[in-house]
């Protein structure tokens, strides 16, 4: 029996879809536009438990249709990122021209407000994977920031 078996793969692990994690420090958070469903795989299927309409929870990581959630996967059309403000400190002028040029190229559409009295300063709100780009960006940088 054991050599009937040699050779044979299973069809649901060839089927799953990359997922791309983002580990605790780029996790963030979404909300459930409707009673949704969370799936043992990240092909989306079998679904076996249902979160309610409203919940607020993380994101760990993601496929080009999922998020990968604590236990599970949900369908990203089922859920809504919330946005976090991020604000920056020391920003030079150097620095804004850079942030924006960054901001532009990823193609993020988020409005960059620059104080410049007192310690040259940022705020940018952003939600889902746009927040996860600014905040790498930002550390790939070395710049302060807090949210």
């Amino acid at each position: 029996m054991m050599e009937l078996l040699k050779g044979v793969s299973n069809p649901i692990e060839e089927s799953l879809p990359k997922v791309t994690s983002l580990g605790d420090k780029y996790s963030f958070q979404v909300k459930a536009k409707k009673d949704i469903g969370v799936y043992k795989y990240a092909n989306v299927t079998e679904n076996f438990r249902t979160i309610k309409k409203g919940t607020v929870f993380s994101v760990y990581g993601y496929t080009n249709a999922a998020w990968a959630v604590p236990g599970g996967f949900v369908q990203m059309k089922d859920v809504e990122p919330i946005p976090i403000t991020i604000k920056t400190g020391g920003l030079s002028k150097d620095m804004e021209t850079e942030f924006r040029a960054f901001l532009k190229n990823e193609g993020i559409d988020s409005e960059l407000n620059v104080h410049a009295i007192g310690n040259p300063s940022a705020e940018l709100t952003a939600a889902g994977l746009d927040f996860v780009k600014v905040k790498q960006f930002l550390d790939k940088k070395g710049w302060y920031y807090k949210q």
